[in-house]
């Protein structure tokens, strides 16, 4: 137990003796690569014999000693000849004790390496001072002098690098790190470099070259430059085979030029592009492309525009399909086919005296697009009249539809086709009508259910090539239709007939009563106005039924020559029948006939009887507006009462039957 006791305290003894060593904080380098070392000193001042500071240009050695230091308070040594602004520079410093020896951590001079690869951006280098950092702060100052003269804080970082991007394109400029201590502070020598951007930025990606079919200008297009310091583009066309800078436009996201170029109208234009950046280095040239040209020609006898154009070449990502867009008689564009793998087409169904206007749209697999020059031109065929015409659709008295057109009889056609369209269907062919020398055609449309819809029809002929073309103006027949209202009055109302090829002066409107076929004209309207409105309790006694039709009159000033009219269908009308009967009269005396009172009472199936009370009949007329005198076989009938029996069909076509006594008094 007295060994071990006496082992314990002599290891007590010695640790109690080891001397506290020194701890090296911060080395600061100057401009001439002069190294400061700052430590931390002993605190077993008793102890000291002194200090031993070790430098090397490497981590693993050999280490030199640089200087003997024996006042223990010293806490900073200058290391004259260092070059620590050129050479990596690592220090350690170890205490000597009387009994023991002390060793502080390896201390590393920041050096700073700046770079410039004359892409006009300042690059920053530097290591650790050790690793852990020898305090707790891990934030890397970077300061910079400019201009010269003027140092001021720039940035801070954890990291072991930096990178300034700088707007100048020239500049002299100084950079140093600092990184704080306790007490003191890592420093780097000061790194200067003359900052140069010399290098061209990234070459831009040309999207398209296209045709506008608005203006015919040239629409270039391009991807924004990958360069953030791009200030503009230049752009070239090829002339002669030379490339030729045509403008410069200025802004990194100005991505489109528009350039006047008519001979893009007849031959492609082959373009390039070049981003320019701040410093005004110009990139290499894009990639070529060049604009579409379209050509044309027409067959007048198989009505077909044939289509031809150049390859777009270049695009990114290649040619998906060739898309056709025309315009007919200044209307919109619209796509009428695309063509995959192939540069032609060939549109048919060209409309004569037809203006027509045709472009290509190149779309890409990228979904790039470019148009094509526009072509224009009026299509006419040789030896074709001058005009079609359709005079009038009019409803005849069988209530089938009369139909008139005229041809200008310049040259000759093949046929007339007459098309036809109720309000339920499409136009479909009705007839087709020979030649006719004196350039008038006739037809009556038999399938028509007039009273019930209004009908459409149209012309067009067929030429001597076999082919349909032009179309005559659109005409739509008169639908009437009419009702009877309780206060006697009887309502028109029609669809207006279109049309002439003047306005219409009036309409004219016509009427019959029951059974007859002679209408009489009633009234007019004006072509605005497409209803009217008749009073018939004049016509009370003339029967319950109305037939009226309507004639559209054209006005004067036809430019071919015709003054026509389109009649409407005949529409009925029925006014409800009503029947007065007396229960006596005096045939001597004021009411000398007996006779039912009637209104809109129609004679047809009207019967009026008079019968004794023996049964006999003494009377019977089919006149609703006759009545008994009170006689029989010319002498006065006794007094007494009598039978009488009315039979007729009301308004409605339904029976009506009435019996009933009458009493004749004298």
């Amino acid at each position: 137990m007295n060994k071990i006791a006496t082992l314990i305290l002599t290891l007590l003894l010695f640790n109690a003796k080891a001397i506290q060593p020194a701890t090296l904080k911060c080395i600061q380098v100057d401009n001439g690569g002069i190294a400061t070392i700052t430590w931390q000193v002993t605190t077993d001042v008793s102890d000291f014999v002194s200090y031993q500071l070790y430098f090397s240009n490497s981590l693993a050695g050999p280490y030199n000693i640089i200087s003997t230091i024996t006042n223990p308070s010293t806490n900073n040594y200058i290391h004259n000849s260092a070059s620590a602004d050129i050479n990596n520079c690592f220090y350690f410093i170890k205490t000597i004790g009387s009994i023991s020896t002390g060793y502080s951590d390896t201390l590393q001079a920041i050096q700073l390496v700046l770079s410039n690869i004359n892409d006009g951006n300042a690059q920053l280098h530097w290591n650790a001072p050790s690793s852990p950092l020898p305090s707790a702060q891990s934030w890397y100052y970077v300061f910079k002098e400019f201009p010269v003269g003027t140092w001021a804080l720039l940035d801070s970082t954890q990291n072991l690098n930096y990178i300034e991007i700088f707007s100048l394109c020239d500049v002299q400029v100084s950079y140093k790190i600092v990184l704080s201590g306790t007490g003191c502070i890592n420093q780097s020598a000061t790194d200067a470099e003359h900052i140069k951007d010399l290098a061209p930025p990234d070459t831009p990606t040309l999207d398209s070259v296209s045709v506008s079919p608005v203006t015919s200008e040239i629409n270039i297009g391009w991807q924004p430059s990958i360069a953030s310091d791009t200030k503009g583009y230049i752009i070239y066309i090829q002339q002669g085979g030379v490339w030729t800078p045509i403008d410069t436009i200025y802004g990194i996201n100005n991505t489109f030029y528009n350039y006047n170029n008519p001979l893009a109208l007849t031959s492609p234009q082959n373009y390039r592009i070049a981003a320019l950046d701040s410093c005004m280095n110009a990139s290499p040239l894009s990639i070529d492309q060049h604009s579409l040209v379209l050509s044309f020609s027409t067959n007048a006898c198989q009505q077909s525009a044939s289509l031809s154009w150049n390859a777009y070449d270049h695009l990114p990502g290649d040619v998906a399909k060739y898309e056709i867009f025309m315009s007919i008689n200044g209307g919109v564009y619209t796509k009428i086919d695309q063509v995959i793998n192939g540069l032609t087409y060939t549109y048919t169904g060209l409309i004569h005296n037809s203006s027509y206007k045709f472009f290509i749209r190149m779309v890409g697999n990228n979904g790039i697009t470019s148009s094509s020059s526009v072509i224009s031109f009026l299509f006419q065929q040789t030896n074709l009249p001058s005009v079609v015409y359709f005079r009038y659709a009019s409803v005849n008295e069988q209530q089938t539809v009369d139909l008139g057109v005229y041809v200008d009889t310049s040259a000759a056609i093949s046929q007339l086709l007459i098309y036809k369209k109720n309000p339920t269907t499409a136009f479909d062919l009705l007839a087709s009508l020979p030649f006719s020398i004196d350039g008038l055609y006739y037809f009556t449309d038999n399938n028509v259910s007039t009273s019930k819809m209004s009908y459409q029809y149209y012309a067009r002929i067929i030429d001597n090539c076999g082919n349909e073309i032009m179309y005559s103006d659109t005409v739509k027949t008169i639908l009437l239709q009419g009702i009877g209202n309780n206060n006697y009055q009887n309502t028109l109302s029609w669809l207006p007939y279109q049309q002439f090829n003047v306005p219409i002066a009036t309409y004219d409107i016509y009427r019959s009563i029951g059974e007859s076929t002679v209408y009489d004209s009633i009234n007019f309207t004006n072509s605005s106005i497409n209803t009217y409105f008749e009073d018939v309790t004049p016509l009370r006694y003339n029967g319950a039924v109305f037939n009226y039709y309507v004639e559209a009159i054209e006005s004067n000033g036809n430019s071919f020559g015709f003054k026509d009219i389109s009649r409407s269908n005949t529409t009925t009308i029925h006014q409800q029948s009503l029947t007065f009967i007396p229960n006596a009269f005096t045939p001597e005396g004021i009411n000398k006939v007996f006779k039912p009172t009637n209104i809109f009472v129609n004679p047809t199936n009207y019967s009026f009887l008079i019968f004794s009370r023996s049964g006999a009949k003494v009377f019977e007329t089919n006149n609703p507006n006759e009545g008994w005198d009170g006689t029989i076989n010319g002498v006065v009938a006794p007094i007494g009462l009598y039978c009488y029996r009315l039979i007729y069909n009301n308004s409605n076509e339904d029976l009506f039957e009435k019996d009933g006594w009458v009493i004749l008094v004298k």
